[in-house]
């Protein structure tokens, strides 16, 4: 990570797999995000590393999704208390941080939502970062907006959970999308809004697929 991604990481949690293991880590500095690296073993040497590897993509995004963070630190802190206002409007509830720093990947992400996007989008952003790892805010603004300058490349996925086992109507998840739409001052993307039942799989730890949804676009 240090070397082809110019981050310092840690680890934050082990899961075996086949031959290997998926290690999730989490940036150091200068930005926020948590990703996943795949490491194999040579096969008949014990604990020896063979290789690190990452699902394509997957850290540059994670990466990209930090940067427009740190762009917009303002708007994102607002989206945090925002959020937290609708959780407990709907009574609804978000994931644990140990629950997002030890089994969700995602990028840059909060207890409601992650950011996802194409990096391939935002190279301007992305190959700035590498040349330059500690690039202010006002410069990333300014190539985000070079990228994609009416913002519809970029998304924040909106993600709650019911506080019991059953799903709200779907005037609930529609109110919570428009409310959103509405609200000011909140970083710029499409909002997928997406309300679950109070349910994961721990084999994934996902939810299990039950859910009702809406989305938005603030531009």
């Amino acid at each position: 990570m240090k070397t082809t991604y110019k981050t310092d990481v840690k680890v934050n949690n082990v899961v075996p797999a086949r031959n290997g293991a998926v290690v999730i880590v989490e940036s150091e500095a200068p930005i926020q995000f948590t990703t996943s690296v795949i490491v194999k073993f040579v096969l008949n040497k014990k604990d020896e590393i063979a290789s690190g590897t990452s699902d394509e993509g997957e850290v540059e995004q994670a990466i990209v999704g930090g940067l427009y963070a740190k762009a917009y630190e303002k708007e994102f802190h607002h989206l945090d208390e925002f959020a937290e206002q609708l959780a407990g409007k709907y009574d609804l509830e978000g994931y644990t941080q140990d629950a997002l720093d030890k089994t969700s990947p995602n990028g840059y992400q909060g207890k409601y939502y992650f950011v996802t996007l194409g990096y391939r989008d935002y190279l301007s952003v992305y190959n700035a970062y590498l040349n330059t790892p500690e690039i202010s805010a006002n410069d990333l603004r300014t190539l985000f907006i070079k990228d994609d300058p009416t913002n519809e490349k970029m998304t924040i996925a909106m993600r709650f959970f019911m506080e019991g086992d059953k799903l709200p109507k779907q005037e609930v998840v529609d109110n919570i999308a428009e409310a959103i739409s509405q609200e000011l001052n909140l970083p710029k993307a499409i909002y997928p809004v997406t309300v679950y039942k109070n349910l994961i799989v721990n084999r994934v730890g996902l939810p299990d697929g039950e859910n009702i949804d809406a989305e938005v676009s603030i531009k």
